[in-house]
């Protein structure tokens, strides 16, 4: 019992001092006969160390995840650097207990998130280093939304194919199970920012204005008319990024609004994930990611 609860301090004690995961600890300890110093060097040795420099490494590509369930939506993006190790098993893997975990706690709070802990006994944060060191690249959970579906409302989600866009919608209350679907896929095909127009912020038109006007300007338009032009591309841009006023994909002879009014149904909301989006990649040429890998 006594040399349980020395190998339970010396794992504490390497965890405090390196930030590794506790099977890796567990691990280093193991190989090194119970020896802290050669318990660090080995993590060192054995990639962990990798790991931490891989931490500032951009990621922006990965996955979205959707849980629905116990009236209750879900959607996350866990970023990767490429697209190719969302295949790798421990990736998915982690990615689908991740949902259930954050689906669990109804929580979108990233950091909180990232202190919980998974069957393995890790947490989060530990699981992602101890990926990181495994598969060569930094893997991180960006961010979580989370819809509740009330008595008098219904919620519907999507997942594209490829698993780069998600959506969660919320309508007023129908068992039009195939119109919900329609209007998600729509959601994710068509990327509108806003329900209507009444969402719109201030600061969005405003800045629209201001493009539309330099515009009008710089194609030598009559000073009289710009005014007119630029009230004429708010309209055209509102149409666009305005879920209800675009047409319906379903039935392009519909707008959104329409098809959802002859389906007595009320869009209440909207959260469109895409993997990447707001990210700046990181630009390099072949030399430089060989000279990457090399390191």
């Amino acid at each position: 019992m006594k040399n349980m609860a020395s190998i339970t301090e010396l794992i504490k004690q390497l965890r405090a001092s390196t930030q590794a995961g506790f099977m890796d600890c567990k691990k280093a300890l193991e190989a090194t006969n119970n020896d802290i110093d050669q318990a660090i060097k080995w993590l060192r040795e054995n990639g962990i160390a990798k790991a931490a420099k891989k931490v500032d490494n951009v990621a922006s590509e990965g996955v979205i995840k959707l849980k629905l369930a116990d009236q209750k939506a879900t959607i996350l993006e866990i970023n990767s650097q490429t697209d190719f190790v969302t295949k790798n098993d421990q990736f998915v893997a982690f990615s689908n207990e991740l949902v259930d975990l954050v689906h669990k706690h109804e929580t979108t709070d990233v950091a909180k998130i990232e202190q919980l802990k998974l069957a393995s006994g890790s947490t989060v944060a530990e699981t992602q280093i101890h990926l990181t060191a495994i598969i060569g690249e930094k893997i991180s959970l960006r961010r979580v939304a989370f819809v509740k579906e009330e008595a008098n409302s219904s919620l519907a989600t999507y997942l594209h194919s490829n698993s780069r866009i998600g959506v969660i919608v919320k309508t007023s209350k129908t068992d039009d199970k195939e119109f919900l679907k329609h209007l998600a896929m729509h959601i994710a095909a068509s990327n509108p920012k806003f329900v209507s127009q009444k969402d719109v912020s201030a600061d969005f038109i405003a800045k629209e204005r201001e493009i539309a006007a330099a515009q009008a300007q710089s194609e030598n338009k009559p000073k009289e008319f710009i005014d007119r032009i630029v009230d004429g591309r708010i309209n055209k841009v509102l149409e666009e990024v305005c879920l209800v006023n675009q047409k319906f994909l379903v039935n392009q002879e519909q707008t959104v609004q329409q098809a959802a009014q002859a389906k007595k149904v009320e869009i209440l909301s909207f959260i469109r994930y895409e993997v990447g989006e707001g990210i700046e990649k990181q630009v390099s040429n072949f030399a430089d990611e060989v000279k990457a890998q090399m390191k």
